[in-house]
């Protein structure tokens, strides 16, 4: 008999034919029992015997529930597909959790301490890394730091999630437009009545900070890794996000051309190479931003500590803080084994945050899950994919990886509200969308049961924005990442120990964008404010001190590249070539809101241009002092990536372009001309 690969020992391994032949002759449905005597007697002998006779079994015998559960996990062991229904795993816990917890039920010392100078609570990523910065950070002044947890550390969100660190937070209904047009919808949603210029330039200032928060997030996140030589599988290769509609495209190529003057490389892929990198098909364009990636987030947490205990840090799990009031500035941490009095506090609590403090009921409570797969051909390479396509998000991790095939980990789905983050409840629509998802991407894995099936909580503000920062005095909050822990908890923990110990909040964590004092019931809108409106007004005068710089340099700005337009007539307007561009122009959306006079201004200040079809309008990488409205026809775009062109989707009358390239004084960033007479 061929022993294969691995195979167990012969004496067991002898009688697994008959207890197969004996399996297939029964008439009575098969129990767990039943399938776990076939599973010890074949243990890991893989041949093409025992996979017949295990693909025999599954088409022709009946199973009781736990026999079903328990024959389905062997399928899913084994990597072999089953003819009937894929049901929820039996096993729920995370990819994360396999093996023992090097810090479970860990208590620094029998009973509590009277006093500490900083308490945690949350011993999670976001208040893992507030411990290791606030002890990194006391240096010589021999601050105490407590670290509680009502759990074992990393037992909730850190170790339940996708294990991704990504630098663009997606957070959208529907379609995402790019972080600026994200932040902008959501402002017109909240700000009817704000003019559109005052909340256009909101959105822009959220956005720089949130991506500034991210950016620095990674940054310190591998600091730690490779300064502390931390074994947590991290992988830094990259994270591409699969467009998933035109709308996308158009919004991911935008976007990079701008977050590529922030310092962030961002790549735009093309299909084909989306094709030859991961080996699926996708009818859309790509972004990649190298440096992305994915880690082992419950081996970071126990790095985290253990670096935090080794400098003199207190830990404390399966020490629920049942409550937290203040005396006399000092405040008392109620747990079941005792009260412990606090200088200061940081809530690093995330989903169950309105529990312990019910005034941030505004951060409420959702359900993520995730199925795995084994034996899965690694695709990734070490990089994660995303998508607004189911969603979606999947990555192998690299401890999981041996001679070409790995674990592949898979989420999505809507996110389900909840009112218990404790709760485990997987959902069955979630899971048959989960599979759809994965055999889209990966059709060889049809009918291949998952081995593992879990949920986790996450906690979501109703701006979408992470609240970090003083609360009240001495007591700082850090929670609300909206999914994206991995995004934001490690500099949110540095940010939030540093406001703690005294220190002023650092610049990347600008006050007016992540303040948790905003999600107080009394709070007002920040555009509201006069802190809030002062902002706006300096952005809006640097704006406009660059228009007039501008529009100074001539009364009468050219249009760009002559030589390119040499065959296009420049039309002085007439009265009534005037007043018909004046009735185009009203009904685009970009000018529906200007009175005539308006229009006639601007006209005033603008050349009209009549383009045939064919003709070159503006050319990637020249410079521009010009921008143009389209008032009728089309407009091809085109972006040489210097791996070859992608053609973006057609621009339609009304649309806007060359505008980048006039007011931030760089190259042009695509090429355009005429599809058609414009």
């Amino acid at each position: 008999m061929s022993r294969g690969r691995g195979a167990g020992r012969p004496v067991r391994n002898a009688c697994w034919r008959e207890i197969a032949a004996t399996l297939q002759g029964k008439a009575r449905a098969l129990s767990s029992r039943d399938v776990e005597a076939f599973a010890n007697a074949i243990g890991d002998v893989a041949n093409a015997a025992v996979e017949v006779a295990i693909a025999q079994i599954d088409r022709h015998c009946r199973f009781s529930r736990g026999g079903r559960l328990a024959f389905q996990a062997l399928l899913a062991r084994r990597g072999i597909a089953t003819t009937h229904p894929i049901i929820i795993p039996a096993e729920d816990t995370p990819l994360w959790h396999r093996g023992l917890h090097p810090l479970a039920d860990y208590r620094s010392t029998p009973d509590l301490p009277d006093h500490v100078d900083l308490a945690i609570i949350g011993a999670g990523l976001t208040g893992a890394s507030a411990g290791y910065h606030a002890i990194m950070q006391s240096g010589d002044r021999r601050v105490t730091v407590a670290v509680l947890d009502a759990g074992d550390p990393a037992c909730e969100a850190s170790g339940r999630n996708g294990g991704n660190f990504e630098t663009i937070p997606e957070n959208s209904i529907g379609s995402y437009t790019g972080l600026t047009n994200e932040r902008l919808k959501f402002l017109r949603r909240t700000h009817p009545r704000v003019p559109c210029e005052v909340l256009d330039i909101e959105a822009a200032r959220q956005a720089t900070a949130i991506l500034g928060l991210a950016l620095h997030n990674r940054a310190r996140l591998e600091d730690i890794v490779v300064g502390h030589g931390l074994d947590c599988d991290f992988s830094p290769k990259g994270w591409l996000f699969l467009a998933n509609n035109r709308e996308e495209e158009e919004a991911i190529c935008d976007e990079a051309l701008m977050d590529n003057r922030s310092g962030l490389v961002v790549e735009v892929w093309s299909r084909r190479m989306i094709a030859e990198e991961f080996g699926f098909e996708w009818p859309f364009l790509g972004r990649f931003i190298p440096g992305d990636g994915s880690y082992h987030p419950f081996k970071f947490v126990c790095g985290l500590l253990d670096a935090f205990l080794q400098r003199g840090g207190l830990l404390y799990a399966r020490t629920r803080v049942q409550s937290l009031s203040v005396r006399d500035g000092t405040y008392l941490l109620q747990t079941p084994r005792g009260v412990l009095k606090a200088g200061a506090v940081i809530a690093a609590t995330n989903a169950f945050t309105s529990r312990l403090l019910p005034e941030l009921s505004d951060i409420k409570t959702r359900q993520s899950q995730i199925i795995v797969t084994e034996n899965v051909e690694d695709r990734t390479r070490g990089r994660i994919v995303t998508s607004d396509f189911g969603p979606t998000y999947f990555n192998l991790p690299r401890a999981t990886v041996r001679e070409g095939q790995g674990v592949l980990l898979l989420g999505g789905g809507e996110d389900r509200p909840t009112t218990n983050p404790s709760s485990r409840r997987r959902s069955p629509k979630v899971h048959a969308l989960l599979l759809s998802i994965r055999d889209r991407f990966f059709p060889e894995l049809a009918g291949r049961p998952p081995s593992a099936e879990w949920v986790g909580p996450l906690d979501f503000t109703s701006d979408q924005i992470p609240a970090v920062g003083e609360l009240r005095p001495g007591l700082v909050i850090a929670a609300g990442f909206n999914g994206y822990g991995g995004s934001y908890c490690t500099a949110a923990g540095e940010a939030a120990a540093l406001i703690a110990l005294g220190e002023a909040a650092p610049d990347w964590l600008p006050d007016t964008v992540f303040s948790p004092k905003r999600l107080l019931p009394d709070a007002r809108p920040l555009l509201l404010e006069k802190d809030g409106l002062w902002l706006i007004s300096q952005s809006i005068s640097r704006l406009l001190v660059d228009v007039n710089r501008k529009l100074d340099a001539g009364s009468n700005p050219a249009v760009a590249n002559p030589a390119t337009l040499a065959e296009a007539p420049l039309l002085q307007a007439t009265s009534g070539e005037e007043a018909r561009t004046i009735r185009q122009l009203a009904r685009l959306p970009a000018f529906e809101d200007f009175t005539r006079s308006q229009l006639k201004a601007l006209l005033a200040r603008c050349q009209i241009v009549q383009a045939s079809a064919g003709l070159r309008l503006v050319s990637q990488g020249s410079l521009g002092d010009c921008c143009y409205a389209l008032v009728s026809g089309r407009v091809g775009v085109e972006i040489d990536t210097g791996e070859g062109r992608l053609r973006l989707p057609a621009l339609e009358p009304g649309a806007i372009f060359g505008q980048i390239a006039m007011f931030l004084e760089v190259p042009r960033l695509a090429t355009c001309w005429a599809l058609e007479d414009c």
